[in-house]
């Protein structure tokens, strides 16, 4: 528990110390590993662990052996050991979650560690700069790198709050997304923004509640934007990020970033119609454009960099986890399901602006979602075997 406990905090609420990042997740993932082994590997190791193994090391050699073909091969090695990085850690954390009770506190200690980067962000960041500055650099992180770190984990301690009733789970998540939002990323109110409506819909008993609860989510959305737009610090953070997006989007301003976003998507469209089923070699793209970035679109940076090849075979197993999702809830209308189905869409929803492959926070929810989907489904065998 307390590896777990350890790897989460600095993951999350520590990033930016890469020497306790990488002892910590080393740390986490030697305990898990050396419980399998006490336990006679060969004899408990489940499908579902070989199942994202297998992806997980296909994906990665697929990615490690374009350096063979790469155009830029400055970074290759150091890309691939982040993705091999991730499938370590995520396979620890399915180890780990092999009962209901450890994926519970797995949410639980994620939800800590959220909680803990909140509070870092409250302590190291001055007043003056909440609303008008990106304060995720206070704490040495990257634009975006807070709202990866508290949005999916504001949706799994949510989500525990209305399954287990629990209040403190619900005001965890709202202070999260607060702090996710201050962050000045519009990505944050996108995602707690779709994760709710689809939470609440799935989560509606009957029809009377299904539109009770519609009316409900109109209300906070309505009161959301208003709060966004009348308070100043949330305007000066997130509103006008949106007014600026729109403007450009509409042809009638000059936002720079989402200018360059759609120059990047256009360069990687180029790039891959060059090299359409190999592509260029891993994180080669940012090389090969005239911005000197990445596409900031985990679809065109895997195709233009990995090609046709490398796209299927990472969307494989989280196109199969959502297919696998959706087709419970939504078909089978099974509710329990719902949370790996909210958090896939989010996650595909947010590739469209942000490269999600080897981002250690959004590879864990990933693989959260996985563990819930493989109880739910061991659990629901048991009691047909039963019956």
């Amino acid at each position: 528990d307390m590896s777990l406990l350890g790897m989460a905090i600095s993951t999350i609420a520590f990033h930016d110390n890469t020497v306790l990042l990488v002892c910590m997740q080393m740390l986490f993932v030697g305990v898990q590993y050396s419980r399998l082994l006490h336990n006679n590997w060969k004899c408990t190791i489940s499908l579902p662990l070989l199942t994202y193994l297998c992806w997980g090391f296909s994906f990665a050699l697929y990615a490690l052996a374009s350096y063979c073909w790469a155009d830029y091969r400055k970074t290759v090695f150091s890309c691939a050991a982040s993705i091999i990085q991730v499938v370590l850690i995520s396979s620890a954390l399915i180890i780990y979650c092999s009962s209901e009770i450890q994926y519970k506190k797995a949410v639980r200690y994620f939800t800590i560690a959220a909680i803990i980067l909140c509070i870092r962000m409250l302590c190291s960041t001055p007043f003056s700069a909440w609303g008008s500055e990106r304060v995720g650099q206070y704490i040495g992180y990257g634009n975006v790198t807070v709202t990866y770190s508290l949005s999916y984990i504001a949706i799994y301690t949510f989500y525990e709050g209305i399954r287990q009733k629990k209040t403190h789970y619900i005001v965890s998540s709202t202070i999260m997304t607060l702090f996710s939002a201050l962050s000045g990323s519009k990505k944050s109110l996108i995602i707690a923004g779709l994760a709710l409506v689809l939470i609440v819909i799935i989560c509606s008993q009957n029809r009377k509640k299904l539109i009770r609860n519609c009316f409900l989510i109109i209300v906070v959305l309505i009161i959301g934007i208003v709060c966004v737009y009348k308070i100043p610090m949330l305007y000066g953070a997130i509103g006008r990020r949106f007014d600026s997006m729109f403007d450009q989007l509409m042809g009638t301003g000059s936002d720079a970033s989402t200018r360059d976003r759609v120059l990047l998507i256009q360069y990687a469209q180029e790039t891959f119609k060059e090299s359409p089923i190999f592509g260029i070699g891993l994180d080669a793209f940012r090389y090969s454009n005239v911005i000197g970035r990445t596409a900031h679109n985990n679809y065109w940076e895997l195709l233009s960099c990995l090609g046709i090849v490398g796209f299927c075979l990472y969307y494989s197993f989280v196109g199969r986890l959502l297919f696998q999702c959706a087709k419970q809830t939504l078909v089978y209308h099974k509710k329990q399901y719902c949370i790996g189905f909210v958090v896939l869409v989010c996650i595909l929803a947010m590739d469209i602006a942000s490269e999600s492959y080897s981002k250690e926070p959004i590879q864990l929810a990933v693989a959260l979602a996985y563990c819930h989907y493989n109880l739910e489904r061991k659990k629901g065998t048991m009691q047909e075997q039963e019956k």
